[in-house]
Parts: structure tokens; C-alpha cells; sequence
């Protein structure tokens, strides 16, 4: 099933009332919005891991903004006129979430870890 238009509707479909399970209905419509915003950061850490000495940065780059364009107005930190949407679309690097950076220190790991996958 795909995270688009009706994708509530169709979990409330499949998994209300005694057919289901309120539980799993709730995850569900709280994990989409997650995958599809988590989802454009894991595929620019793709782009950027892929070793193809053919490409430019200004390849990269065009790249870079088709991929995010999914996730333009899906919250506030991706609204179009906002501060994130613009760093992107500059070509500029975008900071680690804070919670990110010290998840990682409280695991004895570093930021680097984290952009290398791993």
C-alpha cells in the first residue's frame, strides 16, 4: 500500500472497528508522515554515498532538490518559504538534529558514523 492520498482511510478500512486493531490503526497513520520525510534524507545520503566521479556537483545538486521535492509543505521545517527548504535548495549542508548528535555521544559514536551509514 502506498503512503498517498486515502492512506487513513484505507488502514481505518483495514484495521477499525473488531476487524482490527486501534493500536496498530494509530501507528500506522503516525509512522507515515515519518517515512515519507525520513525517507528524502535517506535518499540524499544515497546520492551523496555513491561514488560516480562522472557526476558534478551541480549534478548532484539538481538531484538533490528532485529528491526533496516530495517532502516540500509535509511540516513546518519543510515549508516552502522556510529556512530548511531554502539550505537545500542553496546546495548548503544541513545540521544533524540535536537529539540525533547526542543519541550518538551517549552511544560512544560520532556524527560521522552517522552520515557513513553506519
Amino acid at each position: 500500500m502506498s503512503i498517498a492520498r486515502g492512506f487513513n482511510a484505507k488502514v481505518r478500512e483495514l484495521f477499525g472497528s473488531s476487524r482490527g486493531c486501534t493500536h496498530i490503526g494509530a501507528l500506522l497513520a503516525a509512522m507515515a508522515p515519518v517515512a515519507i520525510q525520513t525517507g528524502w534524507s535517506m535518499r540524499v545520503s544515497s546520492v551523496v554515498d555513491t561514488d560516480d566521479a562522472s557526476k558534478s556537483p551541480e549534478d548532484f545538486q539538481e538531484q538533490r532538490i528532485k529528491q526533496f521535492a516530495s517532502t516540500i509543505n509535509t511540516c513546518h521545517i519543510w515549508d516552502e518559504h522556510g529556512e530548511m527548504v531554502s539550505k537545500v535548495r542553496r546546495g548548503e549542508e544541513i545540521e544533524m538534529p540535536l537529539p540525533v548528535v547526542r543519541r550518538l555521544r551517549d552511544l560512544g559514536r560520532n556524527e560521522t558514523d552517522w552520515l557513513a551509514g553506519r
